[in-house]
């Protein structure tokens, strides 16, 4: 595990942890060095460079990322919701 921060004022503290999910950053992280405890070599990740955007398309990312795992939230309740609805249906039918 690392932690990550920026001083920088162009980068959105949210965008970063978002960013760190992103398919190449995650392919970068996830080499793994050792063999018992395999880890991410931080060499391989600190010589890797990304183009950021600017700060205001960084908040509309950010703004945008954030309503998609709100939604995703909402839409697994309704799923749970549904699978137990669908338990109590099919628990009578075998009463």
């Amino acid at each position: 595990m690392w932690v990550l921060s920026s001083k920088d004022s162009r980068l959105i503290n949210e965008f970063i942890s978002f960013f760190i999910q992103g398919t190449e950053f995650l392919e970068t992280g996830n080499k793994s060095i050792g063999s018992k405890m395999p880890r991410a070599d931080w060499n391989s990740v600190s010589e890797l460079s990304f183009k950021i955007p600017t700060i205001k398309k960084q908040g509309k990312i950010v703004g945008y990322l954030k309503a998609l795992e709100n939604k995703i939230v909402k839409e697994k309740e309704k799923l749970m919701a549904l699978e137990e609805q669908k338990k109590g249906f099919m628990q009578g039918m075998f009463v």
